[in-house]
């Protein structure tokens, strides 16, 4: 998968006060191999890896996914119960990992 580095400027600009960093990064190679669930994104090509964060909150990674290649899109946390008010959340997971 490739990410930018004007994706990773972004997310640790843009989302850093809100959540570990580093944490967040070690995670997403688990996140990315056995996500809690994946989501249809409001782009076909874009699919949502979610995973648990910690106790209060959940890591949100979309990556746009193309025939040739798949690059992260960014990366973020938030509560449950702003993630179930989202419309790809409203429309129903792809996978749910077993469990």
């Amino acid at each position: 998968m490739h990410v930018s580095p004007g994706v990773v400027a972004h997310y640790r600009e843009k989302h850093g006060t809100q959540m570990d960093i580093g944490q967040a990064e070690r995670l997403l190679p688990a996140v990315l191999a056995n996500p809690l669930h994946v989501y249809q994104g409001k782009k076909r090509t874009t699919l949502i890896f979610v995973e648990r964060y910690d106790g209060h909150y959940l890591l949100i990674v979309p990556v746009k996914c193309m025939p040739d290649h798949i690059w992260q899109e960014t990366l973020y946390i938030t509560d449950p119960a702003s993630f179930e008010k989202r419309g790809w959340v409203r429309s129903g997971f792809l996978y749910a990992r077993e469990g």
